[in-house]
């Protein structure tokens, strides 16, 4: 197997990855992640490639968030899926294009969360946070409660699997 080939596959595997251990264990790999802890307990809202998961009751905001992150995550499976099969198939073309698939889901993701920056800022204030001032990433540590949110480990994972799948085109 050519060197292309095997970077492509990785690629593909990120992308794969971001997403399905996102669901299973979102606290550590969700694509963005709103997180208070504090005096031994900790709960958080933590936005995945297929959902949103929530630790803490007060979150009413996030209802319509959902379908960018739906979009987001089925551009990177679908992406993934045609990496694989350009693979098999030995489509340079759909490399291309599956490459950009990928990238496609994190870019969804990313310009839904600038043009809502306010709804952002509301959650991560009801999660204890406070007044936002950058919604990318942050920390906030008042009365003995630290609040962090910002994009995470499966946002990035998802971008290094398109950018992946995109040199391995050109490593062919």
């Amino acid at each position: 197997m050519r060197i292309g080939k095997i970077i492509t596959l990785i690629g593909a595997i990120l992308g794969l990855l971001s997403i399905l251990l996102s669901l299973f264990i979102p606290e550590f790999l969700s694509w963005y992640r709103i997180e208070a802890s504090g005096y031994g307990i900790t709960g958080g809202v933590y936005l995945t490639g297929f959902g949103t998961f929530s630790t803490t009751g007060a979150i009413s905001s996030i209802n319509e968030i959902w379908i960018f992150e739906l979009i987001g995550g089925i551009f990177v499976i679908l992406g993934s899926i045609l990496c694989i099969a350009s693979i098999i198939k030995k489509s340079r073309v759909a490399r291309i294009i599956g490459g950009i698939w990928i990238l496609l889901g994190p870019i969804i993701f990313l310009i839904h969360i600038i043009s809502n920056i306010s709804d952002f800022s509301e959650i991560v204030e009801i999660v204890g946070g406070g007044s936002v001032v950058n919604v990318f990433w942050g920390s906030v540590n008042e009365s003995g409660v630290t609040t962090s949110w910002g994009l995470w480990i499966g946002f990035f994972l998802a971008v290094g699997g398109g950018i992946l799948g995109l040199v391995g085109r050109v490593k062919v």
